[in-house]
């Protein structure tokens, strides 16, 4: 069985080509691809790991190369030169496999893909299987987040122009900006991605997620956003999955204050210890 790179090898040499790094970059994109390994590059070129990290470093330098992680790089077309790398998806699910880290593209990036919200361009969150160090490329950070359910949150196949990544479901991407509220900013603005969000939420799906996956707490906080920004969700068999889990009461916002008088949500047991504000009208 050939590879991709035996099959890159035969072409160059079957045209008697001299075989240099841009040129095999050049193959590369010719092909659609936008990023390699070093062992890639190297078997390719036949040529040593110093000899390439030579030939890689000189055209970093020239930021027609981008390294995100060891031994794995990037290539950056002339237009996205002011960036420092290509857009994410054109090169996430090759550098995720490369890791060997289980992931998908989750909550604010995964909202916006939905057309919901406004991402930071140039913030990309992945949802990972273990811990993985944020990565800086330039003017674009892509940070990563740990989630010990992954294996088990729905996923899509979203089409890029390079190929495929994963992407989380509309409803597994509404339970993981609940759960990762302080990741993703003030409730006010999670609330805002919802009456978006919500359009596309099927309500079979957020209750399969609530009986099978999501913390107790997570199916508290969305169900409570829901009702509040009067999304026209039918919530009462989220609220009986919240019963049945004989939740207790806990804040609507993590790591704030709860006065003794705070207001409660009793059909979610919710301390409301913040006022929802959202930028759009309900």
């Amino acid at each position: 069985m050939f590879t991709k790179c035996d099959i890159l090898c035969y072409d160059l040499h079957m045209k008697n080509e001299t075989i240099t790094l841009p040129k095999f970059i050049e193959k590369l994109q010719s092909e659609g691809r936008y990023s390699f390994s070093r062992k890639e590059a190297t078997t390719a070129l036949k040529i040593s790991k110093d000899a390439f990290r030579i030939s890689a470093w000189r055209l970093i330098k020239k930021k027609h190369l981008a390294r995100p992680k060891h031994n794995f790089y990037v290539i950056v077309p002339p237009e996205y030169f002011s960036l420092g790398c290509p857009p994410v998806p054109w090169f996430i699910d090759d550098l995720m496999r490369c890791l060997k880290v289980p992931y998908y593209v989750g909550l604010l990036t995964a909202a916006a893909m939905r057309g919901a919200g406004h991402q930071q361009p140039n913030v990309f969150q992945i949802i990972t299987a273990r811990t993985v160090r944020p990565i800086n490329l330039g003017t674009i950070t892509i940070d990563f987040i740990c989630s010990n359910i992954l294996k088990k949150t729905p996923v899509e196949k979203i089409q890029t122009p390079t190929g495929y990544m994963n992407v989380s479901t509309p409803e597994a991407t509404a339970y993981d900006l609940v759960r990762y509220l302080p990741m993703v900013g003030h409730i006010n603005n999670v609330s805002t991605i919802f009456i978006e969000l919500v359009e596309k939420l099927q309500e079979d799906k957020l209750i399969e997620i609530a009986q099978k996956i999501a913390p107790v707490r997570s199916i508290q906080r969305l169900g409570y956003i829901l009702d509040y920004i009067k999304s026209g969700i039918n919530t009462d068999k989220l609220a009986q999955v919240v019963q049945k889990k004989r939740a207790q009461y806990i804040p609507l916002v993590y790591g704030k204050k709860t006065a003794s008088k705070t207001s409660k949500n009793k059909r979610w047991k919710i301390l409301i210890n913040e006022t929802i504000e959202p930028d759009l009208d309900i």
